[in-house]
């Protein structure tokens, strides 16, 4: 499978120069120390549940979407649940298989994202399915309530995968079909880190791959050994930041090709 490495431009004239996708676009909200994001293109199945299914979370038998409903309902922890921008785990290092378990990936292992594991055939799927015939870019959109330096993989369950079921390692692809870098909020005009962002990274969506698939991002906040190394590495933090950590997100996309 092709993997697509989508890297930001090193300097500010590189960045008016070669930049032809933008990756880091900054939002005007105020920093949040203990939320941090999430896809919104497709949108992930934690924030759809939270905003866009209807009814309250502190209600769930007024949520409109079933599947969502029986989500909020299976939470331990209603609060956290309501914090779609936290699925995250703090401490794992890029070790995420020895963090979150088999049948758990959904959820992170996060307490109050239980519900988001529940074996189910109605979690709300967006259709790409005209965007992969035409062989046209796709859109991946993250949206960082605080913006990190970093890398977001996306990995895409196998052929005959039943995603009906909770999720396991096992049923991904083992690379990425796309990686992209992402950077701590700061300009060349200054700023800080933690400022909100915007991180778009567009390819071609997997080949070969239709009907119901599950797409599974981790944004981890360390950059590649081999990003690292490169020569404008150095100016590179200059402009952007660098701020990383072993902690890690997760976001989950129910789609059809």
């Amino acid at each position: 499978m092709r993997i697509r490495h989508l890297t930001p431009c090193r300097t500010a004239a590189l960045l008016a120069a070669l930049c032809t996708v933008p990756v880091l676009v900054l939002g005007p909200g105020a920093p949040e120390a203990s939320a941090h994001g999430s896809n919104q293109g497709p949108m992930s199945r934690n924030w759809y549940c939270v905003s866009g299914a209807g009814g309250s979370i502190w209600n769930p038998d007024s949520i409109n979407d079933p599947a969502c409903r029986a989500a909020a309902r299976a939470s331990n922890d209603l609060t956290a649940y309501g914090t779609w921008q936290q699925l995250a785990q703090g401490n794992v290092a890029g070790k995420h298989r020895s963090m979150i378990p088999d049948g758990k990936l959904v959820g992170a292992n996060v307490k109050g994202f239980e519900g988001m594991d529940l074996a189910r055939g109605d979690w709300k799927a967006i259709d790409l399915s005209a965007i992969r015939k035409n062989g046209g870019d796709f859109e991946f959109v993250w949206q960082a309530t605080a913006s990190h330096t970093g890398h977001i993989s996306y990995y895409i369950t196998k052929d005959g995968v039943d995603t009906t079921k909770p999720l396991k390692w096992s049923d991904l692809e083992p690379t990425p079909f796309l990686v992209g870098y992402t950077h701590a909020g700061r300009t060349t005009s200054g700023g800080t880190d933690g400022m909100s962002a915007t991180y778009r990274h567009a390819t071609r969506l997997p080949e070969g791959k239709t009907g119901r698939h599950v797409i599974y991002a981790i944004w981890q906040r360390q950059l590649p050994a081999a990003h690292d190394a490169s020569p404008n590495h150095r100016l590179e933090e200059e402009i952007f930041g660098s701020n990383n950590s072993d902690e890690s997100f997760y976001a989950t996309l129910d789609v059809t090709l």
